[in-house]
């Protein structure tokens, strides 16, 4: 594995999703590897327990890393496409993610994630912001 790889403790590793990325799902099923990208991908709850590493198959030159199992919802799957997984394992390049924060900005250009907008358009990320604080809206 790549040296920059760093684990990212599995409290955190809902921020590798919630900027909002291009997400790369790879699955290993009865002798066959596979990757398909994901429309839409979200945090659903953050009580995260961690089981393991299994061995799944990673894509080359992704940002960070989510190592899930299944949750099986049988009514989802079927009816919506839905899949539900449990995160048990994160990972993420140190050049971008470090002590639990994205570093697109110190990282440079060719770390910056691709987001998709519609009809095969995508964007990459842009220059970093802050909110204004004010008492009403403290940060997080």
């Amino acid at each position: 594995m790549n040296q920059h790889i760093q684990p990212v403790p599995l409290e955190k590793a809902y921020r590798l999703l919630t900027h909002g990325p291009t997400v790369l799902v790879s699955a290993h099923h009865a002798g066959i590897d596979n990757v398909m990208a994901a429309a839409w991908a979200c945090a659903l709850d953050f009580a995260l327990m961690r089981l393991g590493a299994s061995g799944m198959p990673y894509v080359a030159g992704c940002a960070a890393r989510l190592e899930c199992r299944l949750v099986p919802e049988p009514h989802n799957q079927q009816t919506y496409d839905s899949f539900i997984g449990e995160v048990t394992a994160a990972w993420a390049d140190d050049h971008v993610f470090r002590n639990g924060h994205w570093a697109f900005e110190e990282a440079g250009p060719a770390w910056r994630s691709i987001h998709h907008v519609a009809g095969g358009h995508f964007h990459a990320i842009g220059e970093a912001m802050a909110a204004r604080l004010t008492p009403r809206n403290k940060r997080l």
